[in-house]
């Protein structure tokens, strides 16, 4: 048996013997045509010659999954994020025909895979304010699924928003909706009549990353000997977003 790679002028057939009925050629490039041609070879005794057939040529090409996709990244946007990504680096011979996206749900620990044409680049997945999710991508061909990228962390975001203020005494209490983003701090100025302002910065107790659904409460209490007209409310959060709200007593 006698390979050829690529078939030009230049390259050289190269025996394989003690071959019967096949062979598995190893350290070929995958997209790259190859010829193999097989001629058959006897030795007749009786007459002392040495027969040969005629040569059968092949055409072959090795084909493989492609690698992964590249430079896979996300935006997170207000209840949902966009992924983008580049083509492989190789498609190993064969063309590729779709793509896998990959999202695992770390709240619900569920993964859905979403299958995409060949020709996109970017892709906007609709999805939960503060929920964090993975995402990787993978390539298809007609060889199978490509390995996945590495994981790429999106926690879709909005606006915050402060509710349910309320008034006893002197405590102010009050609601942030988190939306998405840890609260960082809150500034609560109590305005009396005087009318002085008095300022007190309050600081979360809260370092974990999971108070970032839903809403998150909070109240202070002021010492004072004098009547307060209202009170200014300001919160910021941990990307640095600032909302402001004014309650009147």
């Amino acid at each position: 048996m006698f390979i050829q790679s690529p078939p030009n002028t230049t390259s050289q057939w190269v025996t394989m013997d003690n071959v019967s009925s096949g062979v598995i050629i190893p350290g070929l490039e995958n997209g790259m045509q190859y010829q193999v041609r097989v001629k058959a070879y006897t030795y007749n005794t009786e007459l002392d010659l040495e027969l040969s057939s005629e040569a059968q040529i092949l055409y072959s090409t090795p084909l493989s999954v492609s690698t992964m996709p590249q430079n896979v990244d996300v935006v997170e946007m207000d209840g949902s994020f966009k992924v983008s990504w580049n083509a492989p680096e190789t498609d190993n011979g064969a063309v590729v025909s779709s793509y896998k996206l990959h999202i695992f749900n770390k709240s619900s620990q569920m993964t859905q895979v979403i299958t995409l044409d060949a020709s996109l680049r970017e892709k906007v997945q609709v999805a939960t304010n503060g929920v964090k999710y993975l995402v990787s991508l993978s390539a298809m061909n007609s060889q199978g699924e490509s390995p996945k990228s590495p994981e790429v962390e999106a926690i879709p975001f909005g606006a915050q928003s402060i509710s349910n203020v309320s008034v006893n005494g002197q405590t102010v209490s009050w609601s942030v909706g988190v939306n998405g983003r840890m609260v960082k701090d809150v500034s609560v100025l109590a305005i009396d009549s005087s009318p002085d302002v008095n300022e007190n910065l309050y600081q979360t107790s809260q370092n974990q990353e999971d108070v970032i659904i839903g809403s998150q409460s909070f109240s202070k209490t002021f010492n004072f000997n004098h009547t307060i007209q209202k009170y200014l409310i300001v919160v910021r959060s941990a990307e640095g977003q600032v909302i402001k709200t004014n309650f009147n007593v």
